[in-house]
């Protein structure tokens, strides 16, 4: 059975071939971490979170692989692993 799509259902049928970025926006980290941009922006200033890299210059981008290695520690799942997040 084949099923057709339009307009903008066309568009976002097929999105397999997109991949995430691995830099994100503040409001994109925010969001991938499952915060508010507010909440996200002061735990980041608190170091709570991983900071962000100013590779680019002056806009700050969070890498997703760091992120997620945070939520791994957070979540022991590196458990026997010496490392802490604060090394990130």
């Amino acid at each position: 059975m084949i099923v057709q799509t339009s307009g903008a259902h066309a568009a976002n049928a097929d999105r397999s071939h997109v991949t995430a970025p691995r830099l994100l926006t503040e409001m994109q980290a925010a969001k991938y971490m499952g915060r508010s941009q507010t909440s996200f922006r002061k735990q980041v200033a608190l170091h709570v979170l991983p900071q962000p890299s100013t590779a680019n210059g002056n806009r700050r981008l969070w890498d997703r692989a760091v992120l997620d290695r945070y939520i791994d520690i957070c979540s022991g799942l590196n458990a026997g692993n010496d490392n802490s997040w604060d090394d990130l």
